[in-house]
């Protein structure tokens, strides 16, 4: 299984285990609708509940008034007995008064030293007895209709002292009812409270799974299939073919981790020969404002980031010229994917941490719009690195470090450094880091030496190089080349741009190097069939000379016919001294000299199997290497062609 698969069926295996898991978030969603129509339905009734008892409370406000009234009427009632036996009170004193004058007549008048002049009434006794006892007995209807006023007064007094009891309960039962009020009020309060969270959780609820269901659907990005497919190609060659061809050929070796750099690099058409700025900073650090600021340049006319009130750089996101806006998506698989605007604009740290894992399925976003401020640089604008959020930093740490420069921003009236960022920062990045201290506008000149004084110190104590400290403001009022002069200093890092090139340079030379091999190895070739030749031609000769010598050899017995005896070869001493001559001639001599050619012969022989295999093995690996060099330029060009497209 190669390593694209094993990558393949990992990312399956995550996708299957999210869809798994948002189909368990949906189940607990349907409870969850449950649990919000129970709220409801205790709401609803907690709100019966209540007006019913504002219309208790109403009838016993009601009953209270009519209570009320009812005592006031009997106060009144009291107050015109207690008047009307104050009346007769005052008139019965007067009957009396009068029957005392006249008891007193009538008693001067039986004495008969009464002066008739000096009487209002008749003198004499029957008439004052007369008016003595009309007077008696209105005295006595006085008293009996005091008496009947008093009855009454106190029967009032009985009535009003029941009525204030009963207001008194009915003022008890009131103030129970209140505090139930009250209690009703407050529970109606939680459970809109409660109610209220419940639907805002579903809210970000039901919004995460619409977001899971847009990247799970998601399309490829149609200006990203050409080029994903010319750089999978160029690669698959490399870490196939080529590798196999450089590890016969030379020793060259293809990093894997390098082509993996590249070819992730590589697609991201949006990168290739443009300077990338990283930027980092807290929240409210004013970083989506500085980035508008470098984005406009001024310009009015040029769209800019929406700057918001809370945290919503969730994940990295590129920020790119193009000829068109557009919002795209790289997964985890390196695949570039297209969303729309509105899911993009919408996806925040609170929408994200609803569905666990779901930020896995984006690596970074990435936006492209038409924008001449960017067709040399490019963006990145990152979730930063916070202490809280460790998949903050693990976002931002896997891309800061493919820009050519980082800039951390620090708000000067926080004054302080984060000792959590500066901990990651230390640790992984590789690249310059500049410091960027922003709303210095609402400082005095030497607050921000101060803050400025202190970062530095902090971050020098940890040995960190910085290559520079900004001082800037999103105001439009102060100069931007104090942070676009710095931007335009960064220095582009070309070797990933140049990965394809100096393979490209590294196989010429290599073919060089084999034809060189091979000029020199068939030219060996060709010396040792000559040598092998001259060889041939002497080991002829010599094998001529002893052919000659061992005619002359056989030459010198002669043939003699006898009579007497039998017929034989014969020779004087002079053919006998020659023959031995010859004879010893053909065997330390001629002889030799055959073997000594007959070995010279085979090791040129050899010499010519070890060079004519040279010759072949170069023949064959500068084969390779020109079937490899043209097969990389093909691929090569096409991607270039592609990677032309794409840009324009």
């Amino acid at each position: 299984m190669d390593l694209r698969t094993f990558i393949l069926l990992g990312i399956i295996a995550v996708m299957c285990v999210v869809l798994i898991f948002v189909l368990v978030k949906l189940l607990k969603n349907e409870n969850k609708d449950d649990k919000i129509a129970k709220l409801q339905k205790q709401k609803d009734d907690a709100i019966a509940a209540l007006e019913l008892r504002l219309r208790d409370e109403d009838n016993t406000f009601g009953l209270q008034r009519q209570k009320d009234d009812t005592i006031t009427a009997l106060e009144l009632k009291l107050q015109d007995a207690i008047n009307a036996k104050s009346t007769i009170s005052l008139e019965l004193t007067s009957c009396k008064k009068q029957i005392n004058g006249l008891q007193q007549q009538l008693a001067k008048a039986l004495e008969g030293n009464v002066d008739k002049e000096t009487l209002d009434q008749p003198s004499d006794s029957s008439q004052l007895r007369e008016q003595i006892a009309k007077l008696e007995k209105k005295i006595k209807d006085l008293e009996d209709e005091t008496e009947e006023y008093e009855e009454e007064i106190g029967g009032l007094k009985k009535e009003i002292k029941k009525k204030k009891t009963e207001v008194e309960e009915l003022e008890g039962q009131l103030r129970q009812s209140k505090k139930q009020n009250e209690e009703l009020e407050t529970q109606v309060a939680d459970k809109n409270e409660e109610l209220q969270i419940t639907n805002e959780n579903l809210s970000l609820k039901n919004e995460s799974l619409s977001f899971v269901q847009e990247v799970l659907q998601a399309e490829k990005a149609s200006d990203g299939n050409e080029i994903e497919a010319a750089v999978n190609s160029l690669a698959e060659f490399i870490k196939g073919d080529m590798a196999d061809v450089l590890k016969e050929t030379s020793n060259l070796r293809i990093d894997e981790s390098e082509l993996l750099n590249w070819s992730i690099s590589a697609k991201k058409t949006w990168l290739k020969n443009k300077t990338t700025i990283a930027f980092v900073g807290e929240f409210s650090a004013g970083k989506t404002s500085i980035v508008n600021r470098i984005l406009s340049q001024g310009n009015k006319n040029i769209p800019l980031l929406p700057v918001s009130a809370k945290a919503t750089t969730a994940i990295p996101t590129y920020i790119s010229g193009g000829v068109a806006t557009v919002y795209q998506f790289y997964s985890p698989d390196n695949i570039l994917k297209k969303i729309s605007e509105s899911t993009f604009k919408r996806v925040t740290k609170e929408v994200l941490s609803q569905v666990e894992g779901l930020s896995a399925l984006i690596k970074y976003f990435v936006m492209k719009y038409k924008n001449p401020n960017l067709d040399r640089l490019s963006i990145l604008d990152t979730p930063g690195f916070n202490s809280n959020d460790s998949e903050d930093s693990r976002r931002t740490i896997e891309v800061i470090n493919e820009c050519d420069a980082l800039f951390w921003v620090f708000d000067v009236n926080a004054g302080t450094v984060n000792r959590s960022s500066l901990k990651v920062i230390k640790k992984n990045l590789k690249k310059p880091l500049y410091i960027v201290i922003n709303k210095v506008d609402t400082k005095s000149d030497k607050e921000v030496d101060s803050v400025e004084a202190l970062i530095r110190k902090t971050i020098e104590a940890e040995g960190i190089e910085v290559k520079q400290y900004i001082r800037f403001s999103s105001n439009q009022k102060y100069d931007l080349d104090s942070i676009m002069v710095p931007i335009h200093n960064v220095v582009h890092d070309t070797a990933k741009d140049e990965y394809i090139s100096d393979w490209g340079n590294s196989l010429i030379s290599l073919q060089k190097e084999w034809q060189e091999y091979y000029k020199e190895s068939n030219s060996s070739y060709n010396a040792n069939l000559k040598k092998h030749e001259n060889v041939v031609n002497r080991y002829i000769n010599a094998q001529h000379q002893l052919y000659q010598s061992c005619v002359e050899a056989a030459n010198i017995p002669h043939f003699e016919s006898h009579f007497i005896r039998s017929d034989k070869y014969e020779m004087s001493v002079d053919e006998y001294n020659q023959l031995d001559s010859v004879l010893e001639n053909i065997a330390t001599d001629q002889c030799e000299r055959l073997a000594n050619l007959f070995d010279e012969s085979n090791d040129i022989i050899s010499e010519i199997n070890n060079s004519y295999i040279q010759k072949s093995e170069a023949e064959q690996s500068l084969t390779k290497i020109d079937q490899i060099i043209n097969k990389f330029e093909k691929l090569n060009a096409n991607y270039i062609k592609v990677l032309t497209g794409s840009h324009s």
